[in-house]
């Protein structure tokens, strides 16, 4: 049994669990739903303070038991992510936004993963999750780790760059650059791809895409 979870430190639980069945290997560009909100959770999806219709993107902001108060010591953090919610107006309820971009799947009623509202980027006047290209450059031969940043210090359009590691005797940055142009846009094919051994993570494991975009 393989399930996939999703619950955010800030709010101290496990808030949906979904059971990964074969189906969802068939699409190796795809990631699988998160499932539904565990009974003690509620979920809002929301652009701003407006909800959005049922299908299409917004940022998921959780309510319930299980919200934390806040960040320990950081009242300018605790006062962007902890809010009142905008469509309450009987009472004072908490909100916790994620920072998640999710969308409410209308024919099975699962939430499912789009991106982080942080990595969300407008290039060439397009918007760009840049998770979607991550996504394109792990299923490429030989990769076993990459990253997209936006570097919008050196160009005054800002470029894309990504990082990868892996089998570095096959992947040459030419040859992904082709296979990438091959499954996206040109708009979202990265200006530079940069092979090496490891990338750099960061205090819980996670690759430190902070550290990338300052290097790139």
């Amino acid at each position: 049994r393989f399930v996939n979870v999703y619950g955010p430190t800030e709010c101290t639980c496990i808030c949906s669990a979904y059971d990964v069945t074969e189906r969802d290997f068939a699409d190796a560009t795809g990631l699988p739903p998160i499932g539904h909100l565990a009974a003690n959770f509620r979920g809002l999806l929301l652009d701003g303070n407006q909800l959005v219709p049922t299908g299409e993107t917004g940022e998921l902001c959780l309510l319930g038991p299980n919200v934390g108060i806040g960040y320990f010591r950081d009242p300018e953090r605790t006062s962007d992510a902890f809010v009142a919610n905008p469509l309450c107006t009987s009472h004072a309820e908490r909100m916790y936004r994620t920072g998640d971009l999710m969308r409410l799947d209308p024919a099975d009623g699962l939430l499912r993963f789009i991106a982080r509202k942080d990595n969300q980027i407008k290039h060439m006047g397009y918007r760009i999750e840049l998770e979607e290209i991550e996504a394109v450059l792990a299923a490429l031969p030989g990769v076993s780790q990459c990253a997209v940043v936006y570097n919008r210090k050196r160009s005054q359009f800002g470029i894309i760059v990504g990082y990868v590691a892996g089998d570095t005797t096959r992947l040459v940055p030419e040859q992904l650059a082709e296979q990438m142009r091959a499954l996206l846009p040109p708009y979202m094919v990265p200006r530079r791809i940069d092979v090496r051994d490891a990338l750099p993570k960061n205090a819980n494991g996670k690759i430190d895409r902070k550290a990338l975009t300052e290097e790139a």
